[in-house]
């Protein structure tokens, strides 16, 4: 165990000579952590596929191939690409040579013998810079962890909140259809408010099944035609778009991409269909879709002239629950842009909006076109 009661680190040491590494073992040894030998490149790196290690100290030169050549080889796995390294030389540093040095990501170099208390200073920096990363990862994972849990037992909720819910609409429907002509009007009233608020309590339930199936989903990246999926899309809303009679307008073509079909018609379902509800009384509600590309990105946005948002609530709009002054009185959860805003971070993408109040909005999710999407 080191002075600090921890567990120790491991912490590479890479040079060709027994000699010089034990001059490394003397120098870092009161920082009581595990010091691994390596005598040549090739075994460091057969060392690094197999063990995590807080630091590498590596000399510059060996026989097989020496450090430069062995640091590049580290930077290009992916797991090894991030961990410090520190060059070892017992000549001093030209320009040149610090210039590959930085180039490669090191992180320093020392001149041996001459430093022995800058290099154990060092050491001690990257290990205790080490462990704290690992104790951030350590929590990262515990948050995710009860994310996770969290997600799960509101997915559980809301499922099960179903069944009642369902009885007592249906309870409500009987109500009316074999009482209703014996209750009074403060009767009948009461029974259009069960069932309006059922209704609302309904939708709130799917939204939430919605988001909770974000995260839970196995996302399948595939080559996906944008114009097949605002299709799919503007079908589904046919009955919102006929209600509101609403102006929609696609600006062709769309184009395609690598992403997530399923996860995308959702997308755009939510976007339509909060443009759909946020209009202003007395203007007919117009939505125009259109794409523009940016070298390997896509952008997509839907515009209306509905109600619109200010500019200081524009980020607050994409969390949950959130129902600004001007859209309070609309029949939207609070979630639907939130199921957007999840999906589009799932998908390795970014969204916004550029709006005015009693103007409109114009919503925009950008999406990378090739294989790292989704």
């Amino acid at each position: 165990m080191t002075m600090s009661g921890e567990e120790p680190v491991d912490i590479l040491l890479v040079d060709d000579r027994p000699d010089k590494l034990l001059a490394l073992e003397t120098i870092l040894s009161p920082l009581k952590e595990n010091l691994v030998r390596a005598t040549s490149g090739k075994q460091a790196l057969r060392l690094l596929l197999k063990r995590n290690f807080a630091l590498v100290l590596l000399d510059v030169r060996m026989p097989d191939i020496d450090g430069f050549q062995t640091a590049e080889l580290i930077r290009q796995n992916e797991r090894t690409k991030g961990l410090p390294i520190i060059f070892l030389s017992a000549y001093e540093a030209t320009n040149e040579k610090l210039e590959r040095v930085y180039s490669l990501g090191a992180v320093d170099y020392v001149r041996t013998p001459t430093a022995p208390h800058a290099l154990l200073s060092k050491a001690s920096v990257f290990v205790d810079l080490y462990r704290k990363n690992r104790t951030l990862q350590k929590l990262l994972d515990q948050m995710r962890e009860k994310t996770r849990q969290l997600e799960n037992f509101c997915y559980t909720v809301a499922h099960d909140l179903r069944a009642p819910l369902r009885a007592i609409s249906g309870f409500a429907d009987v109500l009316r259809e074999e009482y209703g002509n014996v209750l009074d009007e403060g009767g009948k009233d009461c029974l259009e408010r069960i069932q309006k608020s059922g209704n609302r309590l309904d939708r709130l339930i799917q939204d939430l099944l919605g988001y909770c199936r974000i995260d839970q989903r196995h996302l399948a990246p595939e080559e996906v035609d944008l114009e097949s999926v605002m299709r799919t899309a503007l079908k589904h809303l046919e009955p919102e778009i006929k209600t509101a009679q609403a102006d929609v307008t696609v600006k062709h073509p769309l184009p395609k991409l690598q992403s997530d079909r399923a996860a995308l018609e959702d997308v755009f379902l939510h976007l339509i269909s909060n443009a759909l509800k946020f209009t202003r009384a007395g203007i007919t509600p117009r939505i125009e879709i259109y794409s523009e590309q940016k070298a390997d990105q896509v952008r997509v946005w839907i515009e209306d002239n509905g109600i619109g948002i200010l500019p200081e609530h524009q980020q607050r709009i994409f969390e949950m629950f959130e129902k600004l002054e001007l859209s309070r009185k609309s029949p939207g959860t609070g979630v639907g842009l939130a199921i957007v805003s999840k999906a589009i971070e799932r998908l390795g993408g970014s969204r916004g909006v550029e709006s005015q109040p009693n103007v409109g909005s114009r919503f925009w999710i950008q999406l990378p076109r090739g294989s790292n999407a989704a």
